[in-house]
């Protein structure tokens, strides 16, 4: 079974999430088109579309704090995964639940 193509919005965009792959804390939330979907799949490194500036950027480009990606999810808006905490409240790396 092959996933369902990804839909863009009306501005050709997906919101990316970006989390840290041993916390699970969330890094930043930024946009992507197409092109920089594309890229990514290709280089394993984060690319993104600027909004304010109307254009693509990679990350770390100019600063050199790149991002690789090591996982790649797809979530569903009524099936998001959610970090959770092991044991309740207690402090500790999260799990994930769906």
């Amino acid at each position: 079974m092959s996933a369902a193509p990804i839909e863009f919005d009306d501005r050709g965009l997906i919101p990316c999430v970006m989390q840290d792959w041993s916390t699970g804390e969330v890094l930043t939330l930024a946009y992507m088109n197409a092109e920089a979907l594309r890229r990514t799949r290709e280089t394993g490194e984060m690319h993104f579309f600027s909004r304010s500036r109307q254009a693509p950027w990679m990350k770390g480009e100019t600063s050199g704090n790149r991002l690789a990606v090591a996982a790649a999810l797809r979530a569903e808006a009524a099936k998001q995964p959610r970090p959770e905490k092991p044991g309740g409240r207690k402090k500790g790396v999260p799990s994930w639940s769906g």
